[in-house]
């Protein structure tokens, strides 16, 4: 039986094709830019909280080596049996493999029990994150951990930064240990519904839908969307899909072409977007767009820019740990019907 890793377990819970890819084609997986800039940040934040739960430097990290991960389970045993932190702890049982973030020592009654924290690069507690805490003390308790607690570390979006490097009062701890312990059951039932999709000689046979961004976005959509036949007119062109009939008609039945949706199940705006991509027509409301500017006179300008959510910063400023930087910007100056002037700053 193949030792499947939380992440692959968390991949099954997101659609069992996935699950699937992973394992027998990685090699068709395509991470995009954002995705690698999330990666990237989760390990900063990651090396941040090993310092802040860590502060005089006496824990170990376990490192994983390439192809040796029965090395990085003894490592872990032999620190389990000392009082340090533990970065990066690794264990297996039950079919399952798991890495803890951080592993803290707790003395009680002269006995060493263990709290274990998860670490988040995100501002709340995410719905798969309690998944995440399921699994990680499922195949823990498993192999025998003394494990007394449980609990996810976040970004504060309160916490302000104000400089050299100190980062105290980024995180803050949200405890799951008893929803964590109590779904046990649950975590063993993942266990052997994956081991079942991956003992499939071919593919499972899912069609893309809603799960291939939910919880996050998968990085075999290109190559699923490319076994499909792509609609003409694609669903996700229409506003604001938050109908329980539409969304019901989309994912549960298939629809993917918004020609075949029924425009009773449509709000104005969103027939008015199926009505004049179908027929290949602009629409403009010159009357609307003339009154909501009549009270304003030339020159008029015209300002377009993109922004870069961070996390966390280095900048020397005090600001919010979780913030919106400007990236660039431009401008239009119209002076008269006949001139236009543009200035554009880049970041």
């Amino acid at each position: 039986m193949r030792i499947l890793s939380k992440s692959k377990l968390l991949a099954y819970r997101q659609c069992p094709k996935r699950l699937w890819l992973e394992i027998y084609r990685p090699d068709l997986r395509e991470d995009s830019a954002a995705t690698q800039a999330a990666f990237k940040v989760g390990h900063q934040v990651g090396e941040i909280a090993r310092r802040l739960y860590d502060p005089k430097d006496e824990g170990a990290l376990v490192e994983l080596q390439k192809d040796d991960l029965q090395a990085a389970f003894s490592h872990t045993t032999e620190l389990l049996r000392s009082s340090r932190p533990i970065f990066e702890a690794g264990f297996a049982s039950g079919g399952a493999m798991a890495f803890a973030d951080i592993m803290l020592p707790l003395r009680k009654q002269g006995h060493v029990s263990w709290r274990m924290v998860e670490v988040k690069s995100s501002t709340s507690v995410k719905d798969y994150y309690r998944d995440d805490t399921a699994i990680q003390a499922f195949v823990a308790r498993g192999a025998g951990v003394p494990l007394d607690s449980i609990a996810i570390a976040h970004i504060d979006r309160e916490w302000v930064y104000a400089g050299a490097e100190k980062y105290e009062g980024l995180l803050k701890e949200r405890d799951l240990t008893e929803e964590a312990f109590g779904r046990q059951d649950e975590v063993k039932t993942w266990i052997s519904e994956s081991q079942n999709v991956v003992a499939l000689a071919d593919e499972p046979r899912i069609a893309t839908g809603r799960q291939c961004g939910d919880p996050y976005e998968c990085g075999f959509l290109e190559y699923c969307r490319s076994k499909e036949k792509q609609a003409k007119y694609p669903v996700s062109w229409l506003p604001r899909m938050q109908s329980r009939q539409l969304r019901s008609l989309i994912e549960e039945r298939g629809v993917k072409d918004m020609g075949d949706v029924p425009d009773d199940l449509l709000k104005e705006r969103q027939r008015r977007v199926k009505a004049h991509t179908v027929a290949g027509t602009v629409f403009f409301d010159a009357e609307g767009a003339k009154s909501s500017l009549q009270d304003y006179e030339p020159p008029a300008y015209f300002l377009d820019f993109e922004t870069i959510y961070f996390l966390i910063t280095h900048i020397r400023q005090p600001i919010l740990g979780a913030c919106m930087a400007l990236a660039g910007f431009s401008t239009r100056r119209r002076r008269d019907e006949g001139s236009c002037l543009r200035a554009c700053i880049c970041g």
